[in-house]
């Protein structure tokens, strides 16, 4: 058996020192999977995203005398059964694995562990279709994304934390704060957003909360051929159902600035995927999209802030202008 890791135990998520050992792990999904055992020759163990102290993703290949099989395997930091229950609870309202609409299928939870085990989908990301050069491969992609979107908050349960206005305007507070230490220009931005959203809460209107993703970009849909599915449930929450369509607008503008040298470069497949979504869902959320979608700039922005990745300080001056842009003159 072999493990192919790049990382190393965490001394808050204990449970790595078992999930990415081979031999542990090949016992384990035996437990979990014993129609699946077939006489394993080799497992393979390949981290593809690790946050240290919160979580670790992992794919699963296991060799057997039927083929290869693989999974997605996530250890996490915190008991996380909320994750697996709100995944099994959508899955059985319609998004299971045979669904066009879907989510990976969840397998198992352990507790002791806090080890999720999913299916893999395998397929390209939607990020893939939005920087094809293809306007019509882009728009066909923005109309399966919210056509998803608008099927998830008409029929899934809401489960999970409430995420309502008074928990968004904490939110802002302490997003702000954390730019605030940025200081220079971005702190400033920050500080000015922050003035303007509050200004904005009385024109919030109340239009119900519903069953949301919590963090539904580009990154999160998998789009193999007859299916579209959304992972990472990490975020889960019961919100304003416009939360999740203007954190989807936002990425792909973020998305355009990385990738496209220019906010602007996908707006014509955000309008599309508003659109659709509008038309297939109910057309009051229009009226929260500003104050959502600058809500969640500032919330990009801290994110740069905090990981200072490669240009970070650019990205989150921008993004805070854009938030700016969006609470003046509309989404």
């Amino acid at each position: 058996m072999t493990a192919i890791v790049d990382c190393t135990a965490d001394p808050a998520i204990p449970a790595l020192a078992v999930v990415l050992d081979a031999v542990e792990l090949d016992r384990i999904l035996d437990a979990l999977l014993p129609s699946h055992h077939g006489g394993s020759r080799d497992l393979q163990i390949r981290i593809l995203r690790y946050h240290p102290g919160k979580r670790c993703v992992f794919e699963i290949v296991r060799e057997s005398t039927d083929g290869p099989r693989s999974w997605i395997g996530k250890v996490y930091a915190a008991d996380r059964a909320d994750v697996y229950q709100t995944m099994d609870a959508i899955s059985r309202a319609g998004f299971g694995p045979a669904a066009e609409c879907s989510i990976p299928e969840p397998i198992a939870y352990v507790r002791e562990l806090r080890f999720l085990l999913q299916e893999e989908v395998a397929g390209p990301f939607a990020t893939e279709f939005f920087l094809s050069d293809d306007d019509d491969v882009r728009r066909r992609t923005s109309q399966r994304c919210a056509g998803w979107l608008a099927r998830f908050h008409e029929m899934a349960p809401p489960t999970g934390p409430i995420l309502d206005l008074a928990q968004i305007r904490l939110l802002i507070d302490r997003w702000s704060q954390r730019i605030a230490g940025a200081g220079g220009a971005i702190a400033d931005k920050a500080g000015q957003l922050r003035t303007q959203l509050e200004l904005a809460v009385p024109r919030v209107r109340d239009i119900g909360e519903c069953a949301c993703h919590g963090s539904f970009t580009h990154h999160q849909v998998i789009m193999p051929a007859g299916r579209t599915v959304t992972f990472d449930w990490d975020d889960h929450a019961v919100a304003d159902p416009v939360f999740d369509v203007a954190r989807f607008v936002v990425g792909l503008r973020r998305l355009a600035l990385r990738c496209l040298g220019s906010v602007r470069a996908l707006d014509a497949a955000a309008g599309t995927f508003l659109e659709t979504y509008l038309l297939r869902c109910r057309s009051e959320v229009a009226a929260n999209l500003s104050f959502y979608a600058a809500a969640i700039c500032l919330r990009l922005a801290k994110k740069d802030v905090h990981h200072q990745a490669e240009s970070w300080a650019e990205k989150a001056e921008a993004t805070l202008d854009e938030g700016l842009r969006v609470l003046e003159r509309g989404l």
